[in-house]
């Protein structure tokens, strides 16, 4: 188990993030969200060791990390920027990866991440003639490279489509055992696909952290503009048992509607002569989750 209490960590006179107390367990998967500017690269460089904390304390398996020790567990990490030696061949440069974590080239290991991200067409190409979503595949496939106590994956699905990222999806869940897992992402749509514990940081805290929520396992949100607040509106949607919250523009904003619903408040528009300002329906974004934890 790794073990953060009361982290705090700040950059001259901006709090990356403050008091921040967590638990991650083995054969888990975390998923770190935020928006950008919320702490997560902070949170996986401290957990790396490429960060110490100004105060508190990590402790894994019952041992706390100390500046002058090595970390006493084992990390791969898929960071938010690329550091690849361009100019390798991408088998050279897992080659290069899995000697420098394991002290021995390992082919065999090497043909797996291969083969489970789908780089044979470019394994002897040069890393500069890659495509994004091949590069991500690389960054991918070097993380994978190696056994370890903690794998963080940092916005894992950038340059992904569909198809590739469900594949991830499946390799992480293959390998997670004996492994703490953690992926930090602004995209809920990651948070709904991978996440069984979800951490929510904003402005350097825990707003959340437990099993994921209603709010993102049900993402779409439907929009009805008004020119006012309607206390009647209101009332109705309380007694329709629909779940909303209301924006600064006099939005309300429902979640998860029924056929029946949606028809049912359209209806209630026309027989109480309200004007409707505009409508849409769209998927659930993370200033709209924060703003509705934040209000309950």
């Amino acid at each position: 188990m790794l073990e953060l209490k009361n982290i705090t960590k700040n950059y001259g006179t901006t709090c990356a993030l403050q008091n921040v107390n967590l638990q991650f367990e083995a054969g888990k998967i975390y998923l770190l969200l935020g928006p950008n500017g919320a702490g997560k690269t902070t949170l996986n460089q401290l957990i790396s060791g490429i960060l110490f904390p100004d105060q508190g304390e990590l402790c894994f398996n019952g041992t706390t990390l100390q500046t002058s020790k090595q970390i006493p567990y084992s990390i791969s990490y898929l960071g938010d920027t690329d550091l690849f030696d361009e100019k390798l061949s991408v088998r050279v440069f897992l080659s290069l990866i899995a000697k420098l974590k394991s002290n021995s080239k390992d082919p065999i290991q090497i043909d797996s991440v291969i083969e489970m991200f789908d780089l044979h067409d470019v394994k002897n190409k040069l890393i500069q003639n890659l495509s994004l979503g091949y590069r991500q595949r690389v960054g991918l496939a070097q993380a994978f490279l190696g056994d370890c106590d903690i794998l963080i994956l940092d916005e894992p699905g950038s340059g992904l489509d569909p198809l590739q990222f469900q594949e991830l999806k499946e390799n992480i869940h293959k390998i997670k055992e004996n492994k703490i897992v953690i992926i930090s992402t602004h995209r809920i749509r990651e948070a709904k696909e991978l996440a069984e514990s979800v951490i929510l940081l904003f402005n350097g805290e825990v707003l959340y952290s437990g099993e994921p929520t209603k709010e993102l396992t049900e993402s779409l949100i439907y929009s009805y503009t008004l020119k006012n607040k309607l206390q009647d509106f209101e009332d109705y949607l309380l007694d329709s048992q629909i779940e909303y919250y209301i924006t600064q523009d006099c939005t309300y904003n429902c979640q998860s509607l029924s056929l029946d619903q949606k028809s049912a408040i359209l209806m209630y528009f026309g027989e109480n002569k309200i004007e409707l300002e505009h409508f849409e329906s769209s998927e659930q974004n993370l200033e709209n989750l924060y703003f509705k934890l934040i209000k309950n």
